[in-house]
């Protein structure tokens, strides 16, 4: 007896979204798949094990899981402002701005805003020469030996660690998805309203 291979049935729906083809293809049994081609991005993904509809998924599912499905890995522009007031801000935090004021206003403040001007232009810079940063400090503004001491090593802890301050911006992929998926929500539920109606 010979077997006869048991074709699925598949719903393939194509629409455009905000000038993007977007096709969703819905395999039955959990399965579907969904294509984004437009003029700056084309990508899909597909799902194996959803559980229901390919509608119902992508309703219930949030943002941060369809972009990493279908978007970019690669951080965005390091954004060098926002990073140092981060970093200024973890120093605030562990030098009170009352220690030492005029050392911090001539010296520590002078200091920072030289190196967000004139040598920090990536995340790399940034690791590379705020790592070292308390070490191009002149300390010896501070009269007691043991808070000039002990300022130095608060410093330095602040610098051992700096690349947890760097923040970077969206890429620009990971924005025009999160965008895409709330219009692709919205065309799925009025897709879903006006088969209702019929």
């Amino acid at each position: 007896m010979e077997e006869i291979a048991k074709i699925e049935e598949k719903k393939v729906l194509s629409t455009k979204i905000k000038g993007a083809e977007v096709t969703f293809e819905d395999y039955g049994n959990g399965k579907g798949k969904i294509t984004i081609n437009d003029w700056g991005f084309n990508g899909s993904a597909f799902w194996g094990a959803v559980g229901e509809s390919l509608f119902d998924f992508l309703l219930r599912i949030n943002e941060d899981y369809f972009v990493s499905n279908l978007g970019s890995h690669e951080t965005g522009e390091f954004n060098k402002k926002r990073t140092f007031a981060n970093f200024r801000k973890q120093l605030r935090e562990v030098l009170p701005f009352y220690t030492e004021m005029e050392w911090q206003k001539e010296t520590l403040r002078y200091e920072l805003k030289w190196k967000q001007e004139h040598e920090v232009y990536d995340d790399r810079s940034f690791v590379d020469i705020m790592g070292r940063f308390h070490k191009d400090l002149y300390y010896y503004n501070i009269k007691d030996k043991y808070e000039r001491k002990e300022i130095e090593e608060t410093i330095a802890g602040v610098c051992s660690e700096c690349w947890h301050y760097i923040i970077h911006d969206e890429h620009r992929e990971v924005k025009y998805l999160k965008d895409m998926f709330k219009h692709i929500k919205k065309a799925i539920k009025k897709y879903q309203e006006d088969e209702t109606r019929n």
